[in-house]
């Protein structure tokens, strides 16, 4: 409650760049840069008054690691009788699945601004999601596409003489291409170059 470390693993010290002997005792502004030194006493001024615990991110200049970004939670530590006697906070890094989300964001920007039409496709023959290029064409919104069978969009007529045969090939792990000239509501008929690539989960299996 007087804001000093009580304890610290190895992570959190090598984090600081610190020894434990070196943080044990000392306060925020004696460990972290001022900037981040008030936070954390803000954060433990606003757990100890309500008793409610804390989720934040945040980005630290990690001693061996440089720049890197935290999911911090932290919670009140209460003694016997119920009353606030510390905080324990725990810090992980989610670096890696930032830029991971940051670069698949980027991707799905890709795909939905592309001129190609891009679909995706389960097993049961509905779509599971669809660029803007696609929904243009067929002249239809996301709602009325994704979780529709391509049979109800396309017309089963042309899904079972045409393109079922495809689909089916590329569920079974194999790239195909084809060319054939379609009716759409939004663009009207066009002679088109078909790809279908399969998309395999972490198993291996096309789904």
């Amino acid at each position: 409650k007087n804001s000093d470390f009580t304890l610290a693993n190895r992570p959190f010290c090598e984090a600081c760049g610190l020894s434990a002997g070196e943080i044990i005792g000392k306060k925020a502004h004696e460990v972290w840069p001022d900037s981040m030194a008030q936070q954390i006493l803000k954060d433990d001024a606003t757990i100890l008054r309500t008793g409610q615990s804390l989720k934040r991110e945040q980005i630290i200049n990690h001693h061996s690691k440089g720049k890197i970004r935290l999911e911090i939670v932290k919670k009140p530590l209460t003694g016997l009788n119920g009353e606030i006697s510390g905080i324990v906070g725990t810090a992980s890094d989610i670096t890696a699945r930032y830029e991971y989300e940051d670069r698949l964001k980027k991707y799905e920007r890709i795909v939905a601004t592309s001129i190609d039409m891009m679909a995706l496709v389960n097993r049961e023959y509905r779509y599971e999601a669809a660029n803007n290029s696609y929904l243009e064409a067929h002249g239809l919104n996301e709602e009325e596409i994704v979780g529709s069978t391509v049979a109800e969009i396309k017309g089963e007529k042309v899904f079972e003489n045409t393109i079922k045969h495809y689909m089916d090939k590329a569920f079974q792990g194999e790239v195909v291409s084809f060319q054939n000239e379609f009716m759409y509501k939004g663009i009207g008929r066009r002679y088109i170059e078909t790809s279908y690539f399969p998309h395999k989960n972490d198993q291996g299996d096309t789904v």
